[in-house]
């Protein structure tokens, strides 16, 4: 097996590469198929990395060669990846609800599909939320990104989140 992947190891690379170039075209071309492609490239790509760093790593057994120098650069890259993911469920649910049952944003993509692939773009601190979502419309799919907050910092309960703003393709739109 691991003769086989060193063999294509490059062909592999390339690949992944591919499909994450092909994450950023398909949104500048308004190619509405695997928009997807960006959000899965980059969690593949870098266990691919963390792979190679850790075979050549063996081999040489120095902690301070690149490798060694990759391997932590992995695991950081692996740590912000899981922050992204590892969101609250319930400030996701009430902004999947938001996304539904908002008419602007269906009068953008047309009748919502599907809403797929939250990321937290960032949360500044355990009260602000920013995620973005992948919406997939009847006529097309945009990347919406939803802006919340807690309106009482001490009560941390879904009645108490406020949305307070959304941007569908980067046009930013406030509340009312």
């Amino acid at each position: 097996m691991t003769k086989n992947f060193n063999k294509y190891q490059r062909y592999f690379t390339y690949l992944i590469l591919l499909i994450l170039a092909y994450g950023y075209i398909c949104r500048w071309f308004d190619i509405y198929f695997f928009w997807e492609s960006r959000i899965i490239a980059l969690p593949i790509l870098l266990l691919m990395m963390f792979y190679i760093s850790v075979k050549i790593f063996i081999k040489e057994r120095e902690f301070l060669s690149s490798s060694f120098f990759y391997i932590i650069l992995c695991l950081y890259g692996g740590y912000q990846i899981y922050k992204e993911f590892n969101l609250n469920k319930e400030v996701v649910e009430k902004s999947e609800n938001f996304i539904k049952n908002n008419q602007l944003i269906k009068n953008n993509v047309g009748e919502i599909k599907s809403i797929a692939l939250p990321i937290n773009k960032k949360n500044l601190s355990g009260n602000d939320y920013s995620i973005t979502f992948l919406v997939k419309g009847e006529k097309k799919y945009a990347d919406v990104i939803v802006n919340s907050y807690y309106q009482d910092r001490n009560l941390k309960n879904i009645d108490n989140l406020k949305i307070i703003s959304f941007e569908i393709n980067e046009n930013y739109n406030y509340v009312e």
